[in-house]
C-alpha cells in the first residue's frame, strides 16, 4: 500500500510545537559505519542460499515532528542478488531519500554515492506516489545503505521479504492527538515487543506460495491506518476524520478529488452512447448487457486502482484506462440508462483482505459497480474483456466490499464466487496396426475456465504459436488441424476442437503402448514442497471431467490396462475419479476432478497435495497392446 501525504500542510508545524516525549531504548545503527565484519560476510548462516540478507532496518514514527524515518541496510551475498539493489518506496522522497553502495577493495572500504540521476520519482495513480532508486556500483560483496525521513506516517512498513531479515526493529509511539490503529501481520511474531515497540531477528526469506490469498496477509508486516487528527492552538483549530468509521470513509471518498469529484453522472460525453443503446434494445436485460459491453471498448491498462489518473472521460476517448476509470464510465453509463447503481470499493486477493470490523481508506485498491435487479444484486467489472455480465473476476472472489451506499450496509459486500473452473474433454483415438494413433479431441470450456484459457491464447503472437506450444507440451503427438468456436461470444461455452495424430506408439516388437491423456493431463504438481504453513485458497470450485474412447486394432489384444481408482481428500472436497472399461476392441476412460471447497487449513496440505501427486500418477499409466 502506497504512501498518501495528508493534504493539510500545517499539521507538521501544529504538531512540533505541541510538547510530548517518548523514549524507547532501541537498538540504532549509525548511518554510514559499516564494519568489516560487514564488508567481508560471505555467507548467511541460517540461510547459506540466500541472495542477499537484510542486515538492519528501524521503521519509526516520530511524532513531535510529525514525520516517518526509515533505515536500511543490505548485504548482496551472491551475484543473482544485485537486483536487490533497485528498490521502491512509497511517497515523493527524491529530496529526502540518501543511500550509499559500499566494497571492499584492497582491504578498503570505499562507497558510492547515490546520485539524484537514479531516484526517480513517478505518480502511481491519483495523489499516490512512489520512488524508485537504482543503487550504483552494485556486485557481489556490496553492502547497500539508503535513508529517508518524510512528513507523515508510512501507511505500511514491510518486514518480511523474498530475502532473510537479521535485525528489524518498528517503532510507532502514540501522540495524544492523533489517532491511528497498527494492524501487524504475518505467520510469524517478534522476538520482542514492548508498548509501541516491535523488534525481529533472524526472520527466514518468505516464500511465495501457489494458491495463497495475498502474501500480504501472511508475511511478517504492518498496516497502519490514521482514524482522527485533533490538534488546536492559540491561532487554528483543526479536527479532521479519516477511517474512524465507515461513514467517515465513504464521506472521505464521495470528497476525494480523484474518486467522487470524478463522477459526474451529467457527462454528456456519454449520452450519444447511451442512446444508441436504447435504440438497439429490446428489454433492460438486453440494456444492462450492451451497456457493460460497450464499456469494453476502453481496454484495461493493467493497473489495478480505485482512484482515476487522469480524468474519466480522457479514458473513454482514449480507449484506455486503470479499472477505476474504466468502472466509473459503468458507473456512470448504467445512471443514463435508467439502473440503480453504486461504487463498491474494495481489495483484490493480490492486495490483501479487509476486515468488516476495521473501517480503512488506504488498503483499497479496487472499485466495482454494483446494479439493482429484481433478482438481487450484481457486481460488474468491465475490465475483463471475456467475461459475461455478473460474473465477477477471480481477482476479486472471496474479497469484502464497501459499497457506497448508506442504504446497502457497512462492507456489507462479499463476492462469493456463483460460476466455477469447469471443462469437459471428449477425446476419440483409434490406433492402427502399425502403432500410428489418429483421433480428435474436443474441449469445452466455461466461465472461469474460459476467461483463463481466453486471456493466455491472447497473449500468443498468434492461434499457430499456441498450437506449437501445445505439440511441445506432448511430445510425438502433432495437431494436423483445429478450429476455436465462440472466442469472441462471452456468453456461450468455448469450444476447441483438434485432429490429432501420434505417428508411433510402437515399443518392442509386437507391443503397442499409449498414454490416453494427451493435452488434457495435468503437467505438474502444483504443491512441490514437503510442508506449508499458510492455508490454501481457491478462487473458485473446480469440475474438470474427460471421457477418452480408444478404437483397439484387430489382430490385438490387451496386454495391461489401468485400474478403475478414487481419490479423495479426507473430506472428499478435493477428489479425482477414474473409471475404465472395455467393451468389444473399444476402452473408454471417465475421469472427473474436482475441487468443491474454496478455503483449506495448513493442516490440510498433505492430504491435498496426495491427491495431486497420485492423480498424476495415474494420468501417467499406459494402455499395453500386444499382439495376437
Amino acid at each position: 500500500m502506497f504512501y498518501r501525504k495528508l493534504s493539510i500542510l500545517s499539521v507538521a508545524m501544529l504538531i512540533i510545537c505541541m510538547s510530548y516525549s517518548f523514549s524507547q531504548p532501541i537498538k540504532k545503527v549509525k548511518f554510514g559505519k559499516i564494519s568489516m565484519e560487514e564488508m567481508t560476510m560471505q555467507t548467511y548462516s541460517l540461510d547459506t542460499t540466500a541472495e542477499a540478507v537484510l542486515l538492519y532496518q528501524i521503521a519509526e514514527f516520530l511524532p513531535n515532528n510529525f514525520q516517518f524515518r526509515q533505515h536500511q541496510r543490505i548485504k548482496i551475498l551472491k551475484r543473482s542478488g544485485t537486483g536487490y539493489a533497485n528498490i521502491a518506496f512509497p511517497g515523493q522522497l527524491k529530496s529526502q531519500i540518501k543511500g550509499y553502495t559500499y566494497n571492499l577493495e584492497d582491504g578498503k572500504i570505499v562507497k558510492t554515492k547515490l546520485s539524484k540521476e537514479a531516484v526517480f520519482e513517478e505518480r502511481v495513480v491519483g495523489n499516490i506516489y512512489r520512488t524508485r532508486i537504482a543503487m550504483p556500483n552494485v556486485k557481489e560483496g556490496s553492502v547497500i545503505e539508503v535513508e529517508f525521513t518524510q512528513q507523515g506516517i508510512a501507511n505500511s512498513i514491510e518486514i518480511q521479504r523474498t530475502i532473510p531479515v537479521m535485525y528489524s526493529v518498528v517503532s510507532l509511539p502514540q501522540h495524544p492527538n492523533i489517532d491511528f490503529s497498527i494492524k501487524v501481520i504475518g505467520l510469524l511474531g517478534p522476538s520482542y515487543n514492548q508498548d509501541d515497540t516491535w523488534v525481529f531477528k533472524d526472520l527466514p526469506a518468505f516464500v511465495r506460495e501457489p494458491y495463497l490469498l495475498s502474501d500480504m496477509d501472511y508475511r511478517v508486516r504492518f498496516e497502519i491506518e490514521i482514524r482522527t487528527i485533533q490538534l488546536a492552538n492559540q491561532y487554528y483549530q483543526l479536527f479532521s476524520t479519516f477511517a474512524s468509521s465507515w461513514k467517515a470513509v465513504t464521506k472521505s471518498f464521495n470528497d476525494d478529488p480523484y474518486f467522487g469529484k470524478k463522477i459526474n453522472y451529467l457527462s454528456l460525453y456519454l449520452n450519444s452512447l447511451a442512446d444508441s443503446i436504447k435504440s438497439i434494445s429490446s428489454n433492460d436485460e438486453e440494456i444492462l448487457r450492451n451497456g457493460y459491453e460497450a464499456i469494453k471498448q476502453i481496454k484495461w491498462n493493467g493497473q489495478e486502482a480505485c482512484y482515476v489518473s487522469n480524468d474519466c472521460k480522457q479514458a473513454y476517448q482514449q480507449k484506455s484506462g486503470n479499472s477505476a476509470e474504466i468502472n466509473l464510465n459503468l458507473l456512470v453509463l448504467l445512471k443514463k440508462l435508467g439502473f440503480n447503481v453504486f461504487p463498491v470499493l474494495t481489495s483484490t486477493r493480490s492486495n490483501g483482505k479487509i476486515s468488516r470490523f476495521t473501517p480503512t481508506k488506504v488498503k483499497f485498491n479496487y472499485v466495482v459497480v454494483g446494479v439493482e435487479r429484481p433478482s438481487g444484486t450484481l457486481y460488474l467489472d468491465a475490465t475483463e474483456e471475456y467475461a459475461p455480465v455478473g460474473l465477477v473476476p477471480t481477482r476479486l472472489l472471496s474479497c469484502n466490499g464497501h459499497p457506497l451506499d448508506e442504504t446497502k450496509g457497512e462492507c456489507s459486500v462479499t463476492f462469493n464466487p456463483v460460476q466455477k473452473d469447469k471443462k469437459t474433454t471428449n477425446s476419440k483415438l483409434s490406433i492402427d496396426d502399425q502403432g500410428k494413433v489418429n483421433g480428435e479431441i474436443e474441449i469445452i470450456r466455461y466461465d472461469y475456465n474460459a476467461i483463463d484459457f481466453k486471456n493466455a491464447l491472447k497473449k500468443e503472437t498468434d492461434h499457430e504459436a499456441y498450437i506449437q506450444e501445445l505439440e511441445s507440451e506432448n511430445q510425438g503427438w502433432y495437431v494436423d488441424d483445429f478450429t476455436f468456436t465462440n472466442l469472441n461470444d462471452n456468453y456461450q461455452p468455448f469450444k476447441s476442437d483438434y485432429k490429432v495424430s501420434l505417428s508411433s506408439t510402437s515399443g518392442q516388437a509386437g507391443i503397442l503402448a499409449l498414454n490416453p491423456f494427451a493435452f488434457v493431463k495435468l503437467s505438474g504438481n502444483p504443491f512441490p514442497r514437503d510442508t506449508r504453513s499458510a492455508p490454501i485458497s481457491f478462487p473458485c470450485e473446480i469440475d474438470h471431467g474427460s471421457t477418452v474412447s480408444i478404437t483397439i486394432p484387430e489382430g490385438y489384444t490387451v496386454e495391461e490396462m489401468p485400474k478403475s481408482d478414487e481419490i479423495a481428500n479426507r473430506d472428499n472436497t478435493v477428489a479425482y475419479k477414474y473409471t475404465i472399461r472395455k467393451s468389444g476392441n473399444t476402452i473408454t476412460i471417465n475421469t472427473r476432478f474436482t475441487i468443491s471447497k474454496l478455503e483449506f487449513n495448513a493442516w490440510e496440505y498433505n492430504s491435498m497435495r496426495s491427491v495431486f501427486e497420485k492423480m498424476i500418477q495415474k494420468q501417467g499409466e499406459s494402455l499395453i497392446l500386444k499382439k495376437i
